[in-house]
């Protein structure tokens, strides 16, 4: 089975880098539909060809003012002919997840099989984790919390509990992870084996290792980083067997 996994970074084009970020200062907010067009297009382009059974993505906006008021994981299905189904929901907890503009900053799973669910972890306001579940394991979608290490350990403990209740799982997406001592905690703590296949982030000169995978015993792995420019961040391709 191949996973796909990206950082969509709300398809705004960024690169990753700050001069960027400060050179395009209001498309965070107001959004550009060219550029969300092109990047959703592209990233259609790039689930077409490498044909994945099941694409995570982090960060993308469920129809927002910024987002022209169309989802953009539903733009995708519908770009792909109806052979995948998004599930999609906002990434944030607490009163983030009601105000109009936030309520829309979004996680999704793109699929063809399997059984979807949303759960929510108790730390941090970034709280959303999704899981696609198959008869033999679990794959987990996470987006960690940006700030604070201590905090993404504690959302790591949370999400043990959850891969405790599975047979096997994978546990894959964006965790923003600061060094690799944080890596080798949360392979620690959700007993699993890490596969990172290289940096991700930002993409314009990737030198941080933020998107990757760990998996539990009964699986087998295999990571692959895309030199691929639609968000910020390198996409990464999981191709996951059972043993």
């Amino acid at each position: 089975m191949k996973i796909l996994s990206l950082n969509a970074g709300y398809f705004l084009g960024y690169d990753g880098t700050l001069r960027d970020y400060l050179m395009h200062p209001l498309r965070g907010v107001n959004g550009d539909n060219m550029v969300q067009n092109r990047r959703t297009e592209k990233f259609t382009h790039l689930v077409e060809d490498t044909d994945p059974d099941a694409v995570l993505l982090q960060e993308v906006d469920q129809g927002s003012v910024r987002g022209c008021r169309a989802s953009e994981p539903d733009k995708i299905v519908d770009q792909l002919s109806g052979s995948f189904e998004a599930f999609t929901a906002t990434k944030y907890s607490g009163w983030m997840k009601k105000t109009p503009f936030t309520s829309k900053m979004s996680n999704a799973v793109l699929y063809r099989e399997g059984k979807m669910k949303n759960h929510y972890l108790g730390m941090g306001t970034k709280s959303l984790v999704q899981e696609l579940a198959f008869e033999d394991f679990s794959v987990f979608s996470v987006h960690l919390s940006r700030f604070g290490s201590a905090l993404r350990s504690k959302q790591i403990h949370e999400i043990r509990k959850l891969a405790d209740e599975r047979d096997e799982y994978v546990v894959a997406g964006d965790f923003n992870f600061h060094n690799s001592g944080e890596m080798e905690n949360a392979a620690e703590i959700l007993d699993a084996e890490s596969f990172s296949d290289g940096e991700t982030f930002p993409v314009a000169r990737p030198r941080k290792a933020l998107d990757m995978a760990f998996r539990s015993e009964g699986l087998k792995v295999e990571a692959d980083v895309l030199d691929k420019r639609i968000s910020d961040h390198r996409p990464i391709m999981l191709e996951i067997k059972t043993r």
